[in-house]
């Protein structure tokens, strides 16, 4: 039973932060910007929504937990998931996977790690993402980061050939574990 509460509470939460733009506006600032100040009239001028939206916005939040007090709690795991789908949301938006998928024609999945993949990016947070392939390309991984770049997004890619992770297995197990552990956007994990 408490599953299926815990369950309830999030898809009921997902589906009112996702029901229009501008209250995702809200969401994403609410989120992203851990210095934002939960005042209704200054949150409305920012986004440009109306206070009613914004007030009924962290009503909901506070709802499920996620705001308490006057401070978002970033720890909490519908506000964890919901800036994953978030996030994802936003890869899809710029076509991530197509992008990289037009670059690396040879490559067998595409994946991210690191912040974005867990939910504690901020909005300064650098996108990390991973590539496997049979060969490594220098020159195409400079190419999608200079895309990222002009998309206003630092991105850190690496290339995963089998001998590489080979290499990272041996050598830093610990980062070979948060990368086989990753986010699957595209393909075969690792």
């Amino acid at each position: 039973m408490f599953l299926y509460c815990k369950r309830y509470v999030f898809v009921m939460v997902a589906e009112k932060m996702f029901s229009s733009p501008e209250r995702l506006k809200v969401v994403e600032l609410l989120l992203f910007r851990p210095e934002t100040v939960l005042k209704v009239r200054e949150i409305a001028k920012k986004v440009r929504v109306s206070p009613a939206l914004v007030s009924g916005t962290i009503t909901l939040l506070k709802k499920a937990k996620i705001i308490r007090g006057s401070k978002v709690d970033y720890f909490h795991p519908v506000a964890k998931s919901l800036k994953i789908m978030l996030n994802i949301e936003k890869l899809e938006s710029i076509k991530l996977i197509q992008k990289a998928r037009s670059l690396f024609k040879d490559c067998t999945g595409i994946g991210l790690y690191g912040s974005w993949a867990n939910g504690t990016n901020t909005k300064d947070s650098d996108l990390d993402l991973w590539i496997k392939s049979d060969k490594e390309s220098a020159e195409k991984v400079s190419e999608l980061r200079r895309i990222f770049k002009r998309l206003g997004i630092e991105a850190n890619i690496i290339m995963l050939t089998e001998k590489r992770m080979e290499k990272l297995k041996e050598n830093d197990f610990v980062f070979y574990c948060m990368l086989y552990n990753s986010f699957i956007l595209w393909g075969e994990g690792l």
